[in-house]
């Protein structure tokens, strides 16, 4: 079963220049004197890692959860049942995770917690599923619009997110492009808002095989 996955970003109102990036518009993760032999499966446009460096990831002892410190702002946690079993293939919305590693320091609160200090924020994590009890974020910026978040807030309920839009326009016509209107479960809800935090849940998105196809959770190609 794959993890519960969150990816989280704490910013003053633009999360996109600070976090996790597509690698360009690459879309597969081949070399280019392997393009020709590999034929049309394989999209080679940019390189990209979607295995983020060691440093940057923080285990709880109890093997339960990870996060993976990606910028000062920009934090990706997993929670899993199975211990140790998390995911490092790219998925639709993110490619790349090896980025530079910020300085943070980890400390671990008994065997299932862990406390994470950034430049930016405060993070605390109980152990568990991710609940509002269990982990709790505070911004360590005070001209910062992001204030606080903590595991039972949702971008889809969070009044200053700007929101998005939709994934395809296929098989629609004169509907309203408004997320809060149109009722479209393919309306995505944005990474900028005027409350400072963004949060995409990745867990059941779609991810890269090692083809370079696009498979469920459970490895089946899509």
């Amino acid at each position: 079963m794959r993890s519960l996955l969150y990816t989280c970003a704490f910013y003053l109102f633009i999360a996109l220049a600070q976090g996790e990036s597509y690698g360009g518009l690459r879309m597969g993760n081949a070399k280019e004197s392997e393009v020709d032999a590999i034929g049309p499966v394989k999209y080679e446009l940019l390189p990209y890692d979607p295995v983020a460096d060691t440093k940057a990831t923080v285990v709880t002892s109890d093997g339960k959860a990870r996060f993976t410190v990606l910028s000062p702002w920009f934090v990706r946690m997993e929670y899993t049942e199975t211990p140790n079993q998390f995911e490092d293939r790219p998925s639709i919305a993110f490619v790349n995770r090896k980025q530079p590693v910020p300085q943070f320091q980890a400390t671990m609160l008994g065997s299932s917690g862990v406390q994470i200090n950034t430049s930016a924020v405060n993070l605390v994590y109980k152990g568990g599923n991710f609940t509002a009890d269990s982990i709790q974020v505070a911004s360590l910026d005070k001209a910062s619009a992001f204030k606080g978040w903590n595991g039972g807030m949702q971008s889809s309920q969070d009044t200053g997110n700007l929101l998005g839009t939709f994934r395809t326009l296929d098989g629609t016509s004169a509907i309203s492009l408004n997320c809060t209107e149109n009722n479209k479960v393919q309306c995505e809800f944005g990474l900028v808002s005027r409350s400072g935090w963004a949060l995409v849940v990745d867990s059941f998105d779609p991810v890269w095989d090692s083809d370079d196809w696009w498979a469920d959770a459970n490895g089946h190609v899509l």
